[in-house]
This record gives structure tokens, sequence and C-alpha cells, in this order.
């Protein structure tokens, strides 16, 4: 799965959020594996979709990618 600048900037984002929330074996594939991590991820981008416009098309991109591996919520 190749990433854009601004997938990946997401990806590292949400895995920050999450190490600093105490969850130290977090990476990108955990988080799009593991349903908590998964869940969380989903909730920031769809958070940021709302609040940022300029996003929106690179969060959906991301959210089918989630979908067409089977990994949807």
């Amino acid at each position: 799965m190749s990433n854009s600048y601004r997938e990946n900037k997401l990806n590292n984002l949400a895995i920050e959020k999450l190490k600093r929330l105490g969850f130290t074996n977090v990476d990108i594939h955990t988080l799009l594996e593991d349903e908590v991590y998964r869940s969380y991820y989903v909730k920031m981008l769809k958070d940021i979709s709302n609040r940022k416009s300029n996003w929106q098309r690179t969060i959906e991109t991301i959210l089918k990618k989630i979908d067409e591996t089977g990994l949807s919520l």
C-alpha cells in the first residue's frame, strides 16, 4: 500500500498520539490490524475531516483503503 505524504503524516500522528496515551506497541501495522488502535484512528480521521475540509480527500482515501483490506469497523 503506497501512501502519499499526507497519508503518512496522518498515520504518524495517530501513532504518536497512541504512544502518548501509553500504547507502546503501536506501529503502522498494528494501527491498522488491532481493533482498538484502528477504532481510535478512524475516529481521529473523522474528527479531522469534520474540522479541516482540505484534508477530506486524503482521509477518504485512507478510510477506503482500510475498508478494502477488510479492516473496516
